[in-house]
């Protein structure tokens, strides 16, 4: 479990390159590969999980 903001930092440096990963990473909360409370306003500091 992490945040959104901690996952993107962890694979990119580069602001423009983090960027370039948020609508991916909104694609797989949408299809439930990966998991958060919807429930709540998602954010980037909302924590996201794998789904078990």
């Amino acid at each position: 479990q992490c945040s959104i903001e901690a996952l993107i930092k962890a694979i990119f440096n580069d602001r423009w390159a983090q960027a370039e990963l948020v609508p991916t990473l909104w694609y797989l909360i949408a299809s439930g590969r990966v998991c958060t409370d919807l429930n709540i306003p998602l954010t980037m500091s909302s924590n996201i999980w794998l789904r078990k």
